[in-house]
């Protein structure tokens, strides 16, 4: 399956967490999505903040959540073509996602001074605590997406399987 075709097929099926997607169908669509998630990540670090500007607005929070559901559903579906559950893909996405959402809203906050959060900070770690879960996180989520990354680049069961039929055997 081509870029545009697989692009085409991870939208249509954005919602869709049943079913196999195949490597190429999942691996370029994932390419897409962090292309267009690191494009607007930069543009709104790298230009002036417009308080209602569509970037800061709209773009981080209409964007980037329709794409991750659209990501997260075709990584499920890739993983049910290896045969694996879908819950292996969704549990470290979805921890990411709201880890993400809550340090970057000031949900969570790090305070190495040793003084409290700020006054919307949800959970607030300050000092040693602050310092070992950050570390822990530094080496934690890289090598659950590591391993997570290796299942998904296993093939496709050549036959169908409990989560449906081979990909490459029936036509989108």
């Amino acid at each position: 399956m081509g870029p545009v075709q697989s692009i085409k097929t991870c939208l249509r099926k954005s919602v869709s967490f049943s079913g196999r997607a195949s490597r190429s169908e999942f691996w370029w669509f994932a390419g897409l999505a962090i292309l267009v998630a690191g494009s607007i990540l930069w543009w709104d670090s790298n230009f002036p903040r417009i308080e209602q500007g569509f970037i800061h607005d709209r773009g981080l929070w209409l964007v980037i959540p329709l794409t991750a559901l659209s990501l997260a559903a075709a990584g499920c579906r890739r993983a049910h073509d290896t045969g694996k559950r879908g819950i292996i893909f969704l549990v470290p996405f979805s921890f990411s996602i709201l880890l993400y959402i809550g340090l970057m809203r000031g949900l969570i906050s790090f305070n190495w001074g040793g003084t409290t959060g700020g006054s919307h900070a949800i959970f607030s770690m300050s000092g040693i605590q602050s310092t070992f879960v950050l570390m822990t996180s530094l080496v934690a989520f890289p090598t659950i997406w590591f391993v997570l990354s290796v299942f998904l680049l296993f093939p496709s069961q050549p036959h169908s399987n409990k989560f449906g039929p081979n990909p490459h055997e029936v036509s989108p």
